[in-house]
């Protein structure tokens, strides 16, 4: 009679435990569908539930990170981040998660450690992402030289040739006071940048065009300054930074 209630018990939980699992992969297919629609908040639920419902798929707590991430929610992705690694210790996607993401943050050697923990898996330090977060690191640190070095490297794949990518290599070539390269790097930031926009659900903060203004400040070019630092302010968005808004309206009415 024991041996028949103990089996019992284990096909019930074996039944509950499966149910639980099934209903963590619709909410994660769901996800995924709304995502491809570029329907991130609902699809963030659908995650939240997913996780809920099989809380040790390592994958589920990564794709809640990435999400988080891309909503700007850098400290809900820090957690799930580090759920991820938890459950598997090796996934160099979700250290370089957490480098990405301690950089958002301006947490600069938490995010050089993840970076260097992310480049012991051997056959992933020369990927495109391991590159473009070193070089943005070494531009957050001000290393202009290394960055400019790094977004080239990056630039010369053509899965690197992003706005984001050619923003940060003009944006150091400014600082290194190579003007002419980087009003060109600025201006292919511009175009890359409007072809994400048409042709994806990303949400631009039109950063490109305050770095053109700045570039032609320095240059001592009001006209064209004020040009770009107008385009900046009427494009602007929730995602644009606040302090960067303020920046822009402040050189405007230095200049009237």
């Amino acid at each position: 009679m024991k041996v028949s209630f103990f089996f019992f018990s284990f096909f019930l939980i074996s039944c509950v435990s499966q149910k639980k699992i099934q209903q963590s992969d619709n909410h994660h297919r769901i996800a995924i569908g709304l995502l491809k629609k570029c329907d991130k908040k609902r699809a963030l639920s659908h995650l939240i539930k997913a996780v809920e419902y099989d809380p040790n798929k390592f994958i589920l707590r990564h794709s809640l990170a990435v999400n988080y991430y891309s909503l700007n929610k850098y400290k809900k992705a820090l957690v799930e981040f580090k759920k991820s690694l938890d459950l598997e210790p090796k996934l160099t996607d979700s250290l370089v998660g957490l480098a990405k993401t301690y950089l958002k943050l301006n947490e600069l050697d938490k995010a050089s450690n993840y970076l260097k923990k992310a480049e012991q898996d051997l056959t992933y330090p020369r990927s495109l992402e391991i590159i473009a977060t070193k070089a943005l690191l070494e531009y957050e640190k001000g290393n202009y030289l290394m960055a400019q070095k790094g977004f080239e490297d990056v630039l010369s794949l053509p899965s690197g040739q992003t706005c984001r990518n050619y923003l940060r290599l003009g944006q150091s070539q400014m600082y290194l006071k190579f003007f002419d390269k980087a009003e060109r790097n600025l201006k292919k930031a511009v175009i890359n940048c409007k072809k994400l926009e048409k042709n994806s659900c990303a949400i631009l903060d039109y950063e490109e065009y305050f770095a053109l203004a700045q570039l032609n400040l320095k240059k001592k070019n009001q006209k064209k300054a004020r040009y770009y630092l107008n385009l900046f302010l009427k494009k602007s968005n929730t995602n644009t930074d606040e302090a960067m808004i303020e920046k822009a309206q402040k050189f405007l009415k230095q200049m009237s």
